[in-house]
């Protein structure tokens, strides 16, 4: 079966969506892809992947305090997912979409990590010393709740940040030519 241009053109009008149109009439678009030496596939299937690693993430953050998991698999889980995006779409194109510094995550889960274990220290107990409690909400009744989840958390954004920052500063490092000198 042979096709003709006003074949063609048909298909392209009745098939596709506006958005991928005006990706495909993007003359940079085919440009960047080449550029990037990527696959279409992988990027259409990086989308819902990437959702599905995130909500899996965090997943294992809040069960960790009562299940396997927590903190430190969370993060790295998570840090995964932005390495698998940072290595799919390039670091030109995640330094124009993420504009924060990574470093700051660090900085924050070690200021919520001290200042769970210092509170517990003003209150005169030992360092780190966990408590439980219930909170009652309108519509999702009594949760259950620990200072453990706080300590993940601030786990959990301390090797996330570190981990995107090595990584990160891993890719966007000198060639070998610096290092000859």
């Amino acid at each position: 079966m042979n096709f003709d241009i006003d074949d063609h053109k048909k298909f392209l009008e009745t098939e596709f969506t506006e958005d991928q149109h005006r990706l495909f009439n993007n003359p940079n678009y085919m440009t960047d892809r080449k550029k990037l030496n990527s696959n279409l596939i992988i990027h259409s299937v990086l989308r819902p992947l990437a959702i599905i690693i995130t909500m899996f993430s965090f997943y294992l953050l809040f069960t960790g305090h009562n299940a396997p998991g927590g903190g430190f698999v969370a993060g790295l889980t998570s840090a995964a997912c932005l390495v698998l995006i940072y290595v799919n779409f390039g670091s030109s194109i995640i330094r124009k979409k993420i504009t924060f510094d990574f470093k700051y995550l660090i900085a924050i889960g070690l200021a919520c990590t001290m200042i769970l274990g210092l509170g517990s220290v003003f209150f005169g107990f030992p360092f780190l010393t966990q408590t439980f409690g219930e909170i009652t909400f309108p519509f999702f009744g009594t949760v259950n709740f620990s200072t453990s989840l706080i300590f993940d958390i601030g786990i959990f954004l301390i090797v996330t940040g570190s981990c995107i920052t090595i990584i990160t500063s891993i890719g966007q490092s000198e060639g070998p030519e610096k290092w000859k000198s």
